[in-house]
């Protein structure tokens, strides 16, 4: 036990008493119950109920007995009290027994499934969330060259066993197996070649490796909808939202499909204001930030496919297609590693389940305004059809401003990023009229300002430089850069500045308007 603040580590390990009597393996099992107790266990499950202070021996020595002659050898490797109910305790042991308590420790029933044979080995157990009386025992068997996978499944608290691991090939033998903690009978397996999903309870599985190497996966645990997944090469790899796969376990139903997203947490981007790294150093990665869109395309679908999201109104705040086109910068005229760029791509129209990524910006450019927090509704759009999901999106819970300040920043943010569009209009139409043969480029550059580098004749008053189209848009530009700068209401002086640049640029657009006629 470590207290973090003075960086003094106890040990309350149970076995300080008589250290020799306790047998262990090199890793063994800790696990919290419903009540807040910790178990551990050598041959023997442990409790503690007051932080390790003191350990009570709940179980007798759970092992398979020896031959004549031989010593014992065994210890409880897997434990798993009930988050159902706080006197059931499940324990397994390396040496193929699986024993349940339904009293807290006083007695334990030896409730081995049949297939189970001397020195087999428990790697876990599995307590159901939803059924005091369920558990799933992964068992591994390598030890004894036999590679198969073996699961079994209880609902009547070990009374009967079904075997339960069709679809996982030989050589994946399990090393854990965890249950969805919000759908019934949708099951992970931690398997030697990867992860796996059940979405019947075990009946059948498939693969869920996606993009991970084939490697072994000792442990997986879901943590707020995510799933956790640690390997035996020390790394850990995050499936992020797990929603999906709860819908598809609620309703198989093939065909098009737009998945409700789960609640979006509105959180800014994190900035590396050093270097980037170069692609080749080793470094993990951050989940997106933005709300998670998961489809399904069939098979047979014919494009275009588009992506909507409207705000509670019904008016569209951004729209993507498959047809999109990303156009590859030009490295040649950048001024860093192409790296540092992260190009966005469309929603892709393939067959297969796929995931798209709103950062909740309302239109492309890294300084568009970002959606306040509030109620949406997601569009997709294939095949003539349309199928449309609410999407909640919340406040970061770190900051402190109000959903209320979020509304107002953002209102006008996108007052001033709907006026530097109209700003950017008619300084593109300057320029084009600026080139036209015999245009009167001293009238056209006393509103819109010479582009950069451009020689209109007498240079400009100080006044004309601040009154001229390009001069309202670099303001604006300035303006919209402070005001989403960070998570907070907009200040007085920010509103002060935006009425008088509005009224500035509506003027310089009127005068651009009454020249050209």
């Amino acid at each position: 036990r470590e207290d973090l603040r003075s960086a003094q580590t106890r040990r309350v390990t149970p076995a300080v008493a008589d250290p020799g009597a306790l047998r262990s393996e090199w890793t063994m099992p800790l696990a919290f119950g419903l009540d807040h107790a910790l178990y551990a266990s050598y041959q023997q499950v442990f409790r503690t109920r007051d932080g390790g202070a003191h350990w009570d021996a709940i179980s007798p020595d759970l092992t398979r007995l020896p031959p004549p002659g031989e010593k014992r050898r065994g210890v409880v490797y897997a434990l798993a009290p009930s988050p159902r109910a706080a006197n059931v305790v499940w324990a397994g042991t390396d040496d193929g027994l699986v024993h349940v308590t339904r009293d807290g420790g006083k007695r334990w029933a030896n409730v081995t499934p049949p297939g189970v044979s001397a020195w087999a080995h428990v790697a876990g157990i599995e307590a159901s969330h939803f059924d005091a009386r369920g558990a799933y025992v992964a068992v591994d068997r390598h030890r004894l060259d036999d590679d198969r996978p073996y699961l079994y499944v209880t609902h009547d608290g070990g009374r009967s066993w079904r075997a339960a691991t069709s679809g996982i090939p030989d050589g994946s033998f399990l090393n854990a197996v965890r249950e969805d903690p919000v759908r019934p009978g949708l099951l992970y397996a931690a398997t030697e070649s990867g992860v796996f999903v059940s979405f019947d309870d075990g009946g059948s599985w498939r693969s869920l490796r996606l993009n991970m190497p084939v490697v072994s996966v000792r442990d997986l645990a879901v943590r707020d909808g995510d799933l956790a997944i640690a390997t035996h090469g020390r790394a850990f790899w995050i499936l992020d939202d797990v929603e999906p796969l709860r819908q598809l376990a609620a309703d198989p139903a093939g065909g098009a499909r737009l998945f409700a997203p789960r609640a979006a947490v509105r959180v800014r981007a994190g900035h590396d204001e050093a270097e980037a790294s170069p692609p080749e150093t080793p470094l993990g990665e951050n989940p997106p930030s933005g709300a998670y869109l998961d489809y399904v395309v069939p098979p047979g679908a014919h494009g275009p496919l588009a992506l909507t999201v409207a705000d509670a109104h019904g008016g569209t705040l951004r729209r993507w297609s498959s047809d999109d086109r990303v156009p590859a910068p030009d490295a040649s005229k950048l001024a860093f590693p192409a790296y540092w760029l992260v190009r966005a791509q469309p929603p892709s129209a393939a067959p297969g389940m796929h995931r798209f990524v709103w950062d909740f910006a309302t239109r492309a450019g890294e300084d568009a305004p970002l959606a306040p927090p509030g109620r949406y509704a997601v569009r997709l759009t294939l095949d003539g059809r349309t199928y449309t999901q609410p999407l909640a999106v919340r406040r970061d819970p770190r900051v402190r401003a109000s959903d209320a300040d979020l509304a107002a920043q953002y209102a006008l943010a996108r007052g001033v990023d709907v006026l530097r569009a109209r700003l950017g209009t008619a300084i593109a139409a300057a320029a084009a009229a600026r080139a036209k043969p015999g245009a009167d480029v001293a009238r056209i550059d006393a509103i819109a300002g010479p582009p950069a580098g451009a020689d209109s004749g007498a240079p400009p008053s100080a006044a004309a430089r601040t009154t001229t189209l390009r001069a309202y848009a670099e303001a604006l530009a300035e303006l919209e850069a402070t005001l989403e700068s960070a998570d907070t209401a907009p200040t007085k002086d920010e509103r002060a500045t935006w009425s008088r640049l509005r009224a500035g640029a509506d003027a310089a657009l009127r005068a651009w308007s009454a020249l050209r006629g």
